[in-house]
């Protein structure tokens, strides 16, 4: 992971590379006093992930459904409970590494999704350990998510 400075971070994870790169200047335009460090797949996430509380985040923007990897010539695979759960519900799976590593046990995380919230909230209280802090649907705005990314941050 690379020193982004000395600001608190926001992590967005979001896999596909037009609403990243549009939800990145979004997030770094509505949280300027916050850094913002990026991933677009499980993969480089989870290979962040055991250092990542240096980078002093106070929220996770996690989409629902991510890739385990970006196609390569050599893939590399995922491990048994990406491989066994799938891409479907890869945000709960990270959001429950984040609640299970101490050091970010603490720090928010908010899903969004296009899949239906019901459905999404559904195996959130099923499967996510207490992990989330609220799940946000995608829609044509990123308001409601910057409404709910605001409400995490204040709590």
């Amino acid at each position: 992971m690379t020193d982004h400075g000395t600001k608190p971070a926001i992590i967005l994870v979001e896999d596909d590379r037009m609403t990243l790169k549009e939800l990145g200047t979004e997030v770094e335009a509505a949280f300027p006093q916050f850094e913002l460090y990026t991933y677009s797949n499980e993969r480089s996430f989870r290979g962040a992930l055991p250092e990542l509380h240096h980078a002093n985040p106070q929220l996770f923007l996690i989409d629902v459904m991510l890739r385990w990897d970006d196609p390569r010539p050599d893939p590399v695979s995922p491990p048994s409970d990406a491989a066994q759960e799938g891409f479907f519900r890869a945000g709960i799976r990270l959001a429950r590494l984040i609640h299970h590593t101490p050091e970010l046990a603490t720090t928010p995380v908010i899903l969004f999704s296009a899949l239906d919230k019901l459905d999404v909230e559904s195996d959130v209280t099923r499967f996510a350990d207490g992990s989330v802090h609220s799940v946000v649907s995608k829609t044509g705005s990123f308001e409601p998510l910057f409404r709910a990314a605001r409400r995490a941050l204040a709590s």
